[in-house]
């Protein structure tokens, strides 16, 4: 399968057949963001240069969620390397509201 999509091939590489699966639970929270308005005319690389401090900042958050996940005991398909930084007082309230759906995660500090 040249062109599966990168669940598939998480779930395969850890021995999971995706049809085989009943269901999929999608958990997320959001959006953290506004949509960087695309006004008539606007150059593509205007629009890249304010969506890429916010996509850096998302990114930062999703490397922060799959660490404390995998810390607190659940099983997380792929690492997310990411190199940029988010907001601690923003990411305290992102991991308290991903903690209603995985209670572990209340118990990092």
């Amino acid at each position: 399968m040249k062109n599966q999509n990168a669940l598939r091939a998480r779930l395969r590489d850890r021995g999971i057949v995706a049809e085989d699966c009943f269901a999929f639970h999608l958990i997320a929270h959001g959006p953290l963001h506004p949509e960087v308005e695309k006004v008539d005319g606007a150059l593509h690389a205007d629009l890249m240069t304010q969506h890429m401090p916010l996509r850096d900042e998302v990114g930062a958050y999703e490397r922060d969620l799959a660490a404390a996940l995998s810390e607190a005991g659940y099983q997380v398909l792929n690492t997310v390397k990411w190199r940029h930084a988010g907001d601690p007082d923003r990411w305290a309230l992102i991991r308290t509201a991903f903690a209603d759906h995985f209670p572990k995660l209340r118990d990092l500090v």
